[in-house]
Order: structure tokens, then sequence, then C-alpha cells
């Protein structure tokens, strides 16, 4: 077969090959690399919102609240507690 007609799936089999003959260190390289880049937004947004005169308050999908920063213990009244999970 002439190689400008693989097909779409053929052309994604050899990428999948090539991605599994990866090197597993280059992979956890590159995996710490991503947390250490997530780890510095993460602590970039807490900032924010920690700091916001804006009262904020995160809680997941059962409502239970996750964080709530000082602005809105001020605006509410109310007290986050960690271990009031």
């Amino acid at each position: 077969m002439a190689p400008e007609a693989k097909t779409a799936k053929q052309t994604a089999t050899n990428q999948t090959s090539t991605n599994q003959t990866s090197t597993s260190p280059e992979i956890i390289k590159q995996f710490q690399q991503r947390i250490k880049e997530l780890e510095n937004l993460n602590r970039d947004y807490l900032g924010m919102i920690q700091n916001s005169y804006d009262g904020m308050l995160i809680a997941d999908g059962e409502s239970t609240s996750l964080h709530i920063n000082p602005s809105i213990e001020r605006i509410m009244g109310l007290k986050y507690r960690k271990d009031a999970h």
C-alpha cells in the first residue's frame, strides 16, 4: 500500500505503537512535570479565592462545602470547619 493511501485507522495504530515505545522514565518525568504545573495553578487559584473580597464557597455535587473563603465567613457569619464533613 502506498504511504499516501494509509487509512485513519492505520495511522492511529502506528501512533499508538510509537507512543507505547516511549520509555517509562520519560513518561514519569512528563507526569511529574504536569503534576507540578497543576499544583502551581491550584495554589494560585486558591490564593485568589482566599484573598477575594467577594464571598466564595466551593461545594461538591452533594452540596458538601469544600472551601469557604474568609469573606463569606465574614458576610454570612459562617465558620468553616474541616472536621464537619
